[in-house]
């Protein structure tokens, strides 16, 4: 993937700090499977909403902060903002609301990343 623009043409994505080494990439205090190969370093994970799930206080994550939710029929796209002033779009189960200002802690889903090499 080139870049988050062309991210974008498949729907909504966020952009998250990661580091690249050899076939995975760390975000967020997790090791993930590249989707395809990276240069070692610092680099931006292209993240979708479907694989950022709410995880319990104790789990490999982030902190963050429920900015805003919109009800989409079967899920819910919330905005969180996390520690580090990042913000991330998540879809979760319709029937799970997450109030404005409510605190969470949010991974990612252990699928294969796609990465942006930082300019």
């Amino acid at each position: 993937m080139e870049n988050a623009a062309v991210a974008e043409v498949l729907g909504p994505v966020s952009t998250v700090p990661g580091i690249v080494e050899g076939t995975v990439v760390e975000v967020w205090g997790q090791r993930l499977p590249l989707a395809r190969a990276a240069h070692d370093g610092h680099c931006e994970v292209v993240v979708r909403p479907e694989h950022v799930v709410l995880v319990g206080a104790d789990a490999p994550g982030i902190d963050a902060v429920v900015e805003q939710t919109t009800f989409l029929g079967s899920v819910r796209r919330s905005t969180v903002v996390t520690g580090d002033g990042r913000r991330v779009l998540l879809e979760h189960a319709a029937d799970r609301r997450l109030d404005d200002e409510a605190r969470v802690r949010i991974a990612l889903a252990p699928v294969p990343a796609n990465v942006l090499a930082r300019a």
